[in-house]
């Protein structure tokens, strides 16, 4: 009987990876942005692109206010990377436009709230990570940052949020541009300097399974499950 519980699952096995072979590939939900425009930063203001230039710096593009949004539903993580700001206790915030949830600050209570070093690597380490619950929808995301200093809310598609990398191209009915499956949300919270490493958070999303893929392979369990079970009528014993 053990023998024919592990053919079980090594035939179910097999069942769900024909099942997801057979379902078409698709393109996947990604990140991106309607609306903005290109903002030239200083280089040395980024906590991880390369070492600190001075006051100057060099100048490096990002992309500057527009809404960021899904192309399809998806599953979204979100990743405090640091910052470097005069103001304390700068927030990201998940759920509605005008508020949400607060789920990483920059304050006393996050990890590490000086931010990162110069020395950081590409991609970053986060020092921080949370996963947005269920799937989130197609279309603009819900996320906002907040500078308790100023008592001000930054909501997505504020002017004072830049993103990066720079969106690849148009699509999606030519007006949305693309940036992938990973994109880094940059606020300029307005104290004195003009740029956008005072909070960063890295957002990544990956696709949910096709409801398809999940009926094909218990579709595929049936006849196993009726395999076992006559098998266990089988080894019964006569009352």
């Amino acid at each position: 009987m053990k023998f024919s519980v592990m053919m079980m699952f090594a035939v179910i096995g097999i069942g769900v990876l024909s099942a997801m072979n057979a379902t078409p590939t698709q393109a996947g939900p990604v990140f991106t942005v309607d609306g903005g425009g290109f903002f030239t930063d200083r280089d040395n203001d980024f906590l991880w692109l390369t070492p600190r230039f001075g006051s100057g710096g060099r100048a490096v593009r990002i992309w500057q206010g527009g809404e960021l949004a899904l192309s399809e539903p998806g599953t979204i993580t979100l990743e405090y990377i640091g910052k470097e700001a005069k103001y304390v206790d700068n927030a990201f915030l998940w759920g509605a436009s005008s508020g949400g949830q607060t789920v990483f600050t920059t304050g006393p209570a996050s990890p590490n709230p000086v931010g990162q070093t110069a020395a950081t690597p590409m991609p970053p380490t986060a020092l921080d990570v949370w996963a947005v619950p269920g799937v989130v929808p197609a279309g603009g995301l819900p996320f906002s940052f907040f500078v308790s200093q100023t008592g001000r809310n930054e909501p997505n598609g504020s002017s004072n949020i830049g993103f990066w990398p720079l969106p690849v191209g148009g699509g999606l009915g030519g007006k949305a541009k693309q940036f992938g499956t990973v994109v880094y949300a940059l606020l300029d919270d307005g104290k004195t300097d003009n740029d956008y490493d005072d909070m960063i958070v890295r957002l990544t999303v990956t696709e949910v399974p096709e409801p398809t893929t999940l009926a094909m392979a218990a579709m595929g369990m049936l006849p196993v499950a009726g395999w076992v079970l006559r098998g266990r009528r089988r080894c019964t014993p006569p009352a």
